[in-house]
Protein backbone atom coordinates (compact mmCIF):
# COMPACT_ATOMS: atom_id res chain seq x y z
CA UNK A 1 0.00 0.00 0.00
CA UNK A 2 2.47 2.54 0.89
CA UNK A 3 4.24 2.05 -2.53
CA UNK A 4 1.18 3.41 -4.00
CA UNK A 5 1.03 5.83 -2.11
CA UNK A 6 4.42 6.83 -3.12
CA UNK A 7 4.02 6.49 -6.79
CA UNK A 8 0.84 8.58 -6.69
CA UNK A 9 2.52 11.16 -5.14
CA UNK A 10 5.84 10.95 -7.40
CA UNK A 11 4.58 13.62 -9.61
CA UNK A 12 3.49 16.25 -6.89
CA UNK A 13 5.26 18.97 -5.84
CA UNK A 14 6.12 19.16 -2.22
CA UNK A 15 3.68 21.25 0.00
CA UNK A 16 5.93 23.82 0.84
CA UNK A 17 7.02 24.35 -2.94
CA UNK A 18 3.38 24.49 -3.89
CA UNK A 19 2.34 26.74 -1.58
CA UNK A 20 5.46 28.67 -2.42
CA UNK A 21 4.17 28.11 -6.19
CA UNK A 22 0.79 30.09 -5.53
CA UNK A 23 2.18 32.73 -3.24
CA UNK A 24 4.50 33.47 -6.18
CA UNK A 25 1.25 33.94 -8.08
CA UNK A 26 -0.42 36.57 -5.47
CA UNK A 27 1.18 40.29 -5.38
CA UNK A 28 1.16 41.82 -1.62
CA UNK A 29 -0.20 45.61 -1.94
CA UNK A 30 3.47 46.58 -2.16
CA UNK A 31 4.33 44.93 -5.32
CA UNK A 32 1.47 46.28 -6.71
CA UNK A 33 1.78 49.52 -5.94
CA UNK A 34 5.29 48.95 -7.30
CA UNK A 35 4.15 47.44 -10.83
CA UNK A 36 1.82 50.04 -11.15
CA UNK A 37 4.23 52.77 -9.82
CA UNK A 38 1.97 54.17 -7.15
CA UNK A 39 2.12 54.38 -4.11
CA UNK A 40 0.76 51.75 -1.52
CA UNK A 41 -1.75 53.85 -0.20
CA UNK A 42 -3.07 54.59 -3.43
CA UNK A 43 -3.76 50.96 -4.25
CA UNK A 44 -5.59 50.90 -0.11
CA UNK A 45 -7.20 53.57 -1.20
CA UNK A 46 -8.33 51.96 -4.62
CA UNK A 47 -9.28 48.51 -2.29
CA UNK A 48 -11.17 50.87 0.05
CA UNK A 49 -13.24 52.87 -2.61
CA UNK A 50 -13.59 49.24 -4.43
CA UNK A 51 -12.51 50.61 -7.70
CA UNK A 52 -8.88 48.61 -7.90
CA UNK A 53 -8.34 45.36 -8.91
CA UNK A 54 -10.18 41.89 -7.57
CA UNK A 55 -8.40 40.79 -4.18
CA UNK A 56 -8.30 38.29 -1.72
CA UNK A 57 -8.19 38.13 1.68
CA UNK A 58 -7.12 36.21 4.79
CA UNK A 59 -7.82 37.52 7.95
CA UNK A 60 -6.15 41.05 7.58
CA UNK A 61 -3.89 40.05 4.86
CA UNK A 62 -4.76 40.95 1.45
CA UNK A 63 -3.21 39.57 -1.87
CA UNK A 64 -3.79 40.61 -5.58
CA UNK A 65 -3.41 37.49 -7.71
CA UNK A 66 -1.81 38.14 -10.67
CA UNK A 67 -4.02 36.69 -13.57
CA UNK A 68 -7.14 39.03 -12.18
CA UNK A 69 -4.44 42.28 -11.81
CA UNK A 70 -4.27 41.62 -15.98
CA UNK A 71 -7.58 41.48 -16.16
CA UNK A 72 -8.45 44.50 -14.57
CA UNK A 73 -5.97 46.33 -16.16
CA UNK A 74 -7.06 44.97 -19.42
CA UNK A 75 -10.38 46.18 -18.85
CA UNK A 76 -9.26 49.69 -17.89
CA UNK A 77 -7.28 49.97 -20.73
CA UNK A 78 -10.98 49.11 -22.89
CA UNK A 79 -12.94 51.50 -20.99
CA UNK A 80 -10.48 54.21 -21.62
CA UNK A 81 -10.15 53.70 -25.13
CA UNK A 82 -13.95 53.15 -25.52
CA UNK A 83 -14.44 56.89 -23.81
Amino acid sequence: MRAVVTAARANRLPAQMESKMIMEQLLTTEELAKRMRVNPSTVRRWRLDDVGPPYLRVGTVYRYPISAVEAWIAESVRRSIAS
